[in-house]
């Protein structure tokens, strides 16, 4: 009897053990072939409706869903679901489904859910956490359908469900990363830095629209294909020391695209690691800041304008500062040479000596005008014999010539009349002619001297200027046989302030003849050479008329007799020379270094004067305020004011009206005499 009890209980163990074994069996046969659906679905959505499909299929649920936190109310939100219209619908259960795995029997029994989502269709309901933020739901339409069995299956998917997830969310985030790489108005290049050589493994259509290259001509290739700068630049050995220790930097580089056009490239370059911490890629993103670098350079260049323009008004001051002083010496000079020369029986030697020194005392005081001209048009109504400059410039530089220099001026084309400025062309001429001296080194050599007539039909530019169709020029040539120059050197010689002489050289001196060709419409070229010498040509406008002689009028035919005029300046010796030579004329001259003295004579007595002749710059009182204080007590006195500034004085005192004329120092003492000569011949 014991034996047979022993039996029966034997028999039922094994039979429990059978039925666990069969159920094990069942269970992990039902489990590979949900794990089968599940590695055969093509992306993460589809491994998610295969394990909906399992639970209907294994379990009989009648609906799947996962659900996230919606917020920290208890409100949760439908992710996925085996229906598409739950999709993205709120509910908020009795309970936290993230809290524990649950088997709910009866879900009426658990109390109403908040949100509208209805529940009268189910009733059996298995809960599987899978973080704390979103669990697995199974609804069972039928009571008591899910079994204690099902657990072991339910908690298996869902672990395959929070990988869906997860694979889920990982491929969003990658196909939401290509999107913005790809959509990107950046270039963005990615290379691999397992490689030696960096070589590129994606490009986006950004980089291809800024390189000209397809994503074909250039994967495979190192990046530095594109660059045009030297490799032992700044920057490209920035760019390799970053490559090398794997950091991320920003670099400016210059580039080529695949047309030829060049751009600047502004590149930012950061590493990416793989999962062991070692450099896997380089990322390098890239943009065209052509324009902004140009912007740059153009600031950068109008802040050297700026600069330079300030110096030029510094110099421009002190220019006119040592012009107003030195015109008054040049005033004694050319007025005293002038009264020299009228002495009567003077010696034929001597006559030729204060021609000289009246011509190189005119020159002077043009280069003067000149340098307070600098940024003025050149005057292009006057003309000129191309002879009286050829005679007088042997003895203008022959003191500044190195004896080894031999200086040949060719009289053929001598006779040639030209347009603008007698002073202007002997200046450059003088220029050039010092300038060639300077390109011996102390050797021996010749500079030539000649002109020719150019009757221009085919306009073409110049270095400097151009030449018109139909109309001729003086074709003069100032050639040696020195050192000569570079091409970068030639090219620049007529920039402001570039200078081969060093701190004795100023820069100004060929800007200053380029200027003043251009604006009469002529033009420069240079033909140079190392080791062979140089050649300037420059293309003179020819005059329409001929020189009329005399023109200013003989001063000595002048007579003066019968004025009595008052000479304001306070430099003596300029006053004693006008004074004199006016004297010498006819006229009664009485002078004064104070401006205040005047007014007062003409206060005393203003009918008794014929003419006020009136520096500017004074102490106590400038000339504008002389006008005024004259036109106040003898209006109708003729006053002419003498200034070393004349073209720049804007003096409201001396408008038209007020006085009879403003003349340039040093005085052109015919010019004075013969205006007033015509003011006697007026009265």
């Amino acid at each position: 009897m014991v034996k047979d009890e022993q039996l029966r209980e034997a028999l039922l163990e094994l039979q429990l053990l059978q039925e666990r074994e069969t159920r094990t069996l069942e269970e992990t046969r039902a489990l590979l072939e949900c794990l089968e659906a599940f590695s055969g679905a093509g992306s993460a959505d589809a491994a998610i409706s295969s394990i909906f499909a399992s639970l209907q299929d294994k379990i009989g649920a009648s609906l799947s869903m996962i659900v996230t936190r919606a917020d920290d109310e208890g409100d949760f939100s439908i992710l996925s679901c085996d229906e598409v219209a739950f999709l993205n619908q709120s509910l908020k259960p009795p309970f936290d489904p993230c809290g524990r795995t649950r088997n709910i029997l009866d879900i009426a029994a658990i109390g109403p859910w908040a949100k509208g989502f209805d529940m009268s269709a189910y009733q059996g309901l298995i809960i599987v956490p899978l973080s704390d933020q979103a669990a697995l739901l199974a609804f069972s339409a039928k009571p008591n359908s899910f079994r204690k069995d099902h657990m072991g299956l339910v908690k298996r998917l869902a672990g395959l469900a929070g990988d869906a997830l997860r694979n889920a969310r990982i491929a969003t985030e990658n196909e939401l990363l290509a999107a913005t790489i790809a959509g990107s108005s950046s270039g963005i290049a990615i290379s691999d830095a397992r490689h030696p050589d960096n070589p590129l493994v994606y490009v986006n259509k950004a980089f291809e629209t800024l390189s000209g290259y397809t994503a074909s001509e250039v994967l495979g290739q190192n990046c530095r294909f594109l660059s045009v700068e030297s490799p032992d630049s700044q920057e490209r050995a920035r760019l390799r020391e970053a490559i090398k220790s794997s950091t991320a930097g920003k670099f400016l580089l210059h580039n080529r695209r695949k047309t030829g056009e060049l751009f600047w490239n502004e590149l930012t370059l950061y590493p990416v690691y793989d999962s062991q911490g070692q450099i896997k890629n380089l990322v390098a993103t890239q943009s065209d800041v052509t324009d902004r670098v140009e912007l740059k350079a153009r600031e950068i260049e109008m802040t050297k304008q700026m600069i330079r323009l300030q110096r030029e008004e510094t110099i421009s001051q002190l220019t006119a500062g040592v012009a107003h002083d030195f015109n008054n010496l040049l005033a004694v000079i050319n007025g005293s040479a002038t009264l020299i020369g009228m002495t009567e029986n003077l010696a034929p030697d001597l006559i030729q000596h204060v021609n000289r020194i009246s011509s190189a005392g005119a020159q002077a005081s043009k280069l003067i005008t000149q340098l307070l001209d600098v940024g003025t048009d050149a005057e292009a109504d006057g003309v000129f014999e191309l002879a009286s400059i050829f005679t007088d410039l042997p003895s203008l530089v022959q003191t500044s010539l190195p004896k080894a220099i031999d200086l040949t001026i060719e009289q053929h084309g001598s006779d040639l009349v030209l347009q603008g400025n007698l002073g202007s062309l002997s200046q450059i001429l003088i220029n050039l002619i010092l300038n060639a001296c300077h390109a011996f080194d102390g050797n021996s050599g010749y500079i030539r001297l000649s002109a020719t007539t150019l009757k221009n039909r085919t306009p073409r530019p110049l270095q400097v200027g151009e030449l018109h169709d139909g109309k001729d020029y003086a074709q003069i040539q100032v050639r040696d046989n020195g050192t000569g120059m570079s091409v970068e050197t030639a090219a620049q010689i007529f920039e402001p302030y570039f200078t081969t002489k060093g701190r004795s050289g100023t820069g100004l001196g060929l800007a200053t003849a380029a200027m003043q060709i251009r604006a009469l419409g002529g033009g420069i070229e240079v033909d140079t050479q190392l080791g062979v010498g140089t050649t300037f040509t420059m293309y003179w406008p020819l005059a329409i008329q001929p020189v009329i002689a005399g023109e200013a009028g003989d001063a000595n035919k002048v007579s003066l007799k019968g004025m009595i005029i008052i000479v304001v300046d306070d430099e003596v010796n300029v006053g004693s020379v006008i004074a004199s030579y006016l004297e010498a004329l006819g006229a009664e001259v009485a002078c004064c270094q104070d401006p205040r003295d005047a007014v007062e004579a003409l206060e005393e007595d203003p009918q008794a004067w014929s003419a006020v002749i009136t520096d500017y710059d004074m102490p106590h009182m400038n000339g504008g305020a002389l006008v005024e204080r004259i036109r106040r007590v003898a209006p109708t006195v003729p006053i002419y004011v003498v200034t070393a500034l004349a073209k720049r004085l804007s003096d409201p005192r001396l408008s038209e009206g007020q006085v009879n004329a403003i003349l340039p120092k040093p005085i052109n003492m015919a010019q004075l005499s013969q205006a007033l000569s015509e003011h006697v011949k007026a009265d």
